[in-house]
């Protein structure tokens, strides 16, 4: 790519690091979904990708979280300030040297990037092209920590967002969150959704043989504290002692705290049969008194093309405890027509309509949680008009084309 954009001067150069192609997070799914506007000539311009490798920057990267000792936790000191500035400057320097052979096909273009958290490359763009516009697109939310370290954070953040002329976010959550954390009213920006393909309704061939009558409530997410996988196993096992309806907990992603949750699902008394490692028969681990026979919960592990699981399901989950940016995965339960129970924070308040597409629940507040999944899996008629109203809510609003026209729309009013 960069070689035609040394030939065929683009109008608009989408300038991001390579390694984006693993289609594990919504913002591979973003370029994936941009990138045929520039290869099918929609958009006058080229998607340039260049090398992206690790540097010894410590305040780039999140330092490592306090380990116990014993019984006592032991903190981990901060990096003097003067070191995380360093390690900033060391990032845009880095960033400058890889555009550099760019520099002269770029000015004069409008520069399109990605804002990734505290990444220096809209900085190291408007260094190398102080007069071009730019465009930068923000996926995550502000972090909220106000520690010594996320101060030096700020201030580059800062620094990175203002070097861009508009900014453009993937929801009104994620605007008002980056705008009072950086101060960023002066500088324009709109809210463009993300969109999603048609779902492909195949069966995987893993999916646990259900029983007759049994309702199950599926979850596809990596395992990170923050996705609730604890909060969410605690309200399935609270809801299943509540209702006569056999239900099952499906979890599908890997990750750190994929140990935790399983031991967390071992000590509620739940049934619990690990599949990660594509065992047709493992050995299931069930605590002697079990009060909720009848609600196993199933670890699949990581899978390709994991938003199939949703095709199988009766309702959709995720408590989140954090705020999610967008929030894809449930729009994925949604084009399959599944209903939702997920967390009513951040952007998933802009995807799903509580009581019409799904619940929404405070993610802190179990009852709440639990009574969402016993309404659900007793009441066959709701969760067929959630989803088809999340069937529709989909069509109408976060189709890939509704979101390429928006882009298209003001791309082209730049130029």
């Amino acid at each position: 790519m960069t070689d035609n954009l040394a030939i065929t001067p683009p109008r608009i150069a989408y300038v991001l690091f390579g390694g984006w192609r693993s289609g594990d997070s919504g913002v591979d799914t973003f370029v994936r979904h941009l990138e045929p506007l520039f290869n099918d000539g929609v958009v006058h311009g080229a998607l340039v990708e260049i090398p992206y490798k690790e540097v010894d920057c410590r305040a780039a990267e999140s330092l490592p979280a306090p380990h116990a000792v014993g019984s006592a936790a032991v903190q981990v000191p901060e990096p003097a300030t003067w070191r995380l500035l360093v390690g900033y400057l060391l990032r845009v320097l880095h960033d400058v040297r890889i555009l550099w052979p760019l520099r002269k096909a770029l000015r004069g273009r409008v520069l399109l990037t990605n804002q990734f958290g505290c990444e220096t490359l809209p900085l190291a763009l408007r260094v190398l092209c102080p007069r071009s516009p730019m465009i930068s697109i923000c996926h995550t939310h502000a972090p909220t920590s106000t520690t010594g370290r996320e101060r030096v954070r700020r201030f580059v953040e800062r620094l990175n967002y203002r070097a861009a002329d508009q900014v453009i976010y993937n929801s009104h959550s994620v605007r008002h969150e980056w705008r009072k954390r950086l101060d960023l009213q002066r500088i324009k920006g709109n809210v463009i959704w993300y969109g999603i393909d048609p779902p492909d309704e195949s069966l995987p061939d893993d999916y646990p043989a259900r029983p007759v009558g049994a309702v199950d409530f599926v979850c596809v997410s990596r395992f990170v504290r923050w996705k609730g996988h604890q909060e969410l196993i605690t309200a399935f096992a609270q809801a299943a002692e509540q209702t006569a309806v056999p239900s099952r907990l499906i979890l599908v992603g890997d990750g750190s705290e994929r140990g935790p949750a399983i031991a967390h699902a071992a000590s509620l008394g739940l049934s619990v049969v690990d599949l990660s490692q594509g065992d047709r028969n493992p050995p299931i681990l069930q605590s002697s008194d079990s009060p909720v026979p009848h609600a196993p919960v199933f670890f699949l592990g990581s899978r390709p093309n994991a938003a199939r699981y949703f095709n199988a399901a009766d309702v959709a989950v995720q408590l989140s405890i954090e705020p999610e940016a967008f929030g894809i995965v449930l729009l994925e339960a949604m084009s399959r027509k599944k209903p939702v129970i997920a967390s009513g924070i951040g952007g998933i308040l802009e995807v799903v309509q509580d009581g019409h597409t799904g619940l929404l629940v405070n993610p802190t507040d179990m009852k709440a949680a639990t009574n969402a999944m016993v309404d659900l899996a007793q009441d066959t008629h709701e969760r067929n008009e959630m989803g088809q109203a999340g069937y529709k809510r989909w069509c109408d609003l976060f189709t890939v084309e509704r979101m390429q026209a928006d882009y298209v729309r003001v791309l082209s009013r730049v130029t």
